[in-house]
């Protein structure tokens, strides 16, 4: 089997997301967005040892999404 698999975990106002190789179960990266709908959302990236980090409001769990669709590249 070859490909990965995108893991989320949608909360009432988070979103927890990883990409994950099935065979191996390594991480390739994975991330959450906090507070979402508030003025002070927070979104963070984990791709090895790089960790992105971005601040301002998301409006919805779309946007989130999108936000971190965008910083997984």
């Amino acid at each position: 089997m070859t490909g990965t698999v995108l893991v989320l975990n949608s909360g009432s106002s988070s979103l927890k997301y990883q990409l994950v190789e099935p065979e191996s179960g390594r991480s390739i990266f994975s991330g959450i967005v906090e507070r979402i709908g508030e003025e002070n959302s927070t979104a963070k990236l984990k791709m090895q040892d790089s960790p992105i980090s971005r601040e301002g409001r998301v409006d919805d769990h779309e946007a989130a999404l999108r936000l971190a669709f965008e910083l997984g590249g």
